[in-house]
């Protein structure tokens, strides 16, 4: 049994706004005036502030890449969907975002952390679980990604910022969503045991697995044909939005402890191999065909998708490097295991132009 959800961009919110680099200025003048360049600074200035004040912090940075002014946004992502989930209940959400900043205080306040690496691990997580949440309708994914790119930087450059907010901007500074919990994954690379008690405070195993009813499918119609009732889908719903609060809640609580797990899925050395060779080959059948181009255009045409897989390929070789610089040479090795923190900071960064465009030593 499932219930379908229609995902289409057209049917999520009649107010989905583009992604203008407007205020740009904007936003800069604001991390300029609230947020210390110095890393020492900005990690004891961030670990003073309340939750919130972080949730004041949140909605201003939505308010102003909407209008340049520094107001509070409204939390409006009453019943938001994305293209893959279902948010938690509106209802929870503003304890999530407590939550959130309580664990990241705690990792700033990690004394064992040096100042850059605190605010790294600090913005990667903030950012994780403002996805997760979704207290908007819009402007999740860009919100999340200026509030991470502050945290780490200061948030001073306004370059970067432009390329934060485009429509590129997931490209440029990667942000991804709290990790699935199934009955068939458990909780990925999570301790089974701190996951099953954590689930356990917020909601029933039957609960947790009704919640799977629903499955999410782009570019098709809702319907409730596989449901008994409008009440029983309306339940599966629930349960699904308290699953997904569950599992932030759950991700909290690791990322609090940090404890050393066999290296995640997503990291995986043979795709990022491979996607290097398939881009050495496409570049050398590239450079032959512009040395037969037969017209003005042609050229023209073979060196701007030249630009894009050269582009491409020194990106997936730098990943590796980035993932190297921060697990280590060996992080490949069957067996090893590393620190959560660590392995969702290499995560992002190698998804990342704003790492991947930086010099890089092979």
């Amino acid at each position: 049994m499932c219930i379908i959800i229609d995902m289409t961009r057209e049917n999520l919110s009649p107010n989905i706004g583009e992604h203008s680099t407007e205020h740009a200025t904007d936003l800069l003048s604001y991390f300029q005036a609230e947020i210390p360049e110095d890393p020492t600074i900005r990690r004891d200035y961030l670990s003073r502030v309340s939750s919130d004040d972080f949730i004041s912090m949140l909605q201003r940075i939505r308010q102003i890449t909407e209008t340049g002014e520094a107001t509070e946004y409204p939390f409006d992502g009453y019943d938001v969907v994305t293209g893959t989930l279902l948010p938690p209940n509106y209802d929870d959400k503003p304890k999530l975002l407590h939550a959130t900043w309580d664990a990241v205080k705690d990792i700033l306040n990690n004394t064992k952390y040096d100042d850059q690496q605190a605010l790294d691990y600090a913005s990667v997580v903030a950012a994780i679980s403002v996805v997760g949440v979704h207290p908007f309708m819009d402007g999740n994914s860009r919100s999340s990604r200026l509030l991470s790119y502050a945290v780490a930087t200061g948030g001073q450059n306004p370059e970067d910022i432009q390329n934060i907010i485009s429509r590129d901007g997931g490209d440029f500074w990667k942000v991804r969503t709290i990790p699935e919990i199934s009955p068939h994954s458990g909780a990925r690379n999570a301790p089974p045991d701190a996951v099953w008690v954590r689930l356990g405070e917020y909601m029933t195993s039957e609960e947790f697995l009704d919640s799977f009813h629903v499955v999410h499918v782009d570019d098709l119609d809702f319907t409730l044909e596989s449901a008994p009732s409008l009440k029983e889908a309306q339940h599966w719903q629930l349960c699904d939005r308290k699953r997904r609060a569950a599992q932030l809640l759950v991700f909290l609580d690791i990322v609090r402890d940090n404890p050393s797990l066999p290296l995640s899925q997503h990291i995986n050395e043979r795709r990022m191999v491979e996607k290097v060779e398939r881009y050495k080959r496409q570049v050398a059948g590239i450079k032959r065909e512009i040395e037969d181009a037969g017209s003005p255009g042609e050229l023209l045409y073979l060196q701007d998708w030249l630009e894009y897989n050269e582009e491409s390929l020194r990106h997936g070789q730098n990943s590796l490097v980035v993932v190297r610089s921060i697990l280590g040479d060996d992080c490949f090795e069957l067996g090893k295991a590393f620190p959560v923190l660590d392995q969702l900071l290499a995560n992002q960064r190698r998804q990342s132009n704003y790492f991947l465009d930086k010099p890089h030593e092979a």
